[in-house]
């Protein structure tokens, strides 16, 4: 059975609380429409959707739908930035998920943009590939 994007983001945001874990604190990854709105120092932002996969085969018994993750890492400097995104990149690169006991596709590094200034924070954007 096909998860829903839904059930990829509840995973993905899961995996990456574990990895949010800091010296002094933990801090989380959330849907855009879950972020506090007493903001944490540090955050990520998940967000999943299908992307185009020409006739990617996991094996010879399925084909696989694939999707695109994207993480923002939020931090109040650049430095506490570039370690949630550091920490995005160590769960994530080339690891398969185990989604529904369903193994993905190693996770694959696809772009980002650089960390900028955002409303009040620093920002930067990095999109992942997948199938499943």
């Amino acid at each position: 059975m096909a998860l829903s994007e839904v059930e990829h983001a509840a995973a993905i945001r899961t995996l990456l609380d574990a990895a949010l874990v800091g010296a002094t604190q933990s801090w989380h990854a959330y849907d855009y429409d879950d972020v506090p709105d007493d903001l944490p120092s540090n955050y990520a932002v998940v967000t999943v959707t299908r992307r185009y996969a020409d006739d990617f085969r996991f094996n010879y018994a399925r084909v696989l739908v694939g999707y695109r993750l994207t993480t923002l890492a939020v931090g109040l400097t650049v430095d506490s930035t570039r370690w949630v995104r550091d920490r995005i990149a160590v769960a994530l690169n080339d690891k398969p998920l185990t989604l529904n006991d369903q193994p993905t596709t190693p996770v694959r590094f696809e772009t980002e943009n650089p960390i900028e200034w955002d409303d009040g924070r620093y920002s930067g954007a990095t999109s992942w590939t997948y199938a499943l």
